[in-house]
Formats: C-alpha cells, sequence, structure tokens
C-alpha cells in the first residue's frame, strides 16, 4: 500500500510539471529510506524531510 501510495504521489508531481527523473528519483530515495526504518513511527520523520524539500535541493544532495 505505501509504494502504491508513492507512486500515486510521484504520477500526480509529473502531471504538475516536475521532472520526470526527478520524480521518479525522488520516489525511489524515499521508498529505499522507509525501507529501512524499524518501526511504523520512523515514517512521519521521513515524510516530513521529503516534504520540505523542493525539488532543487533534492538534487544537489542525492543526485551525483
Amino acid at each position: 500500500m505505501f509504494i502504491v501510495t508513492v507512486a500515486l504521489v510521484s504520477q500526480a508531481a509529473i502531471r504538475g510539471g516536475m521532472d520526470v527523473d526527478d520524480a521518479f528519483s525522488y520516489s525511489d530515495s524515499y521508498i529505499q529510506q522507509c525501507e529501512l526504518l524499524s518501526s511504523p513511527g520512523h515514517f512521519s520523520r521521513v515524510f516530513r524531510k521529503y516534504a520540505s524539500m523542493n525539488p532543487g535541493e533534492y538534487r544537489l544532495k542525492y543526485i551525483k
């Protein structure tokens, strides 16, 4: 269910004008980070981190 939600958010971001490669890279990174979490309570912290970033900031931090 979680991965489906991330995919839907990525599709909405693309429709809203976000670059396709950035959207998929962003969602892949988010999913990978969440897979490493040990408890459901940590999801909100990771979500807030990603939700507060703009695409340019994400690109600088995570795309090499």
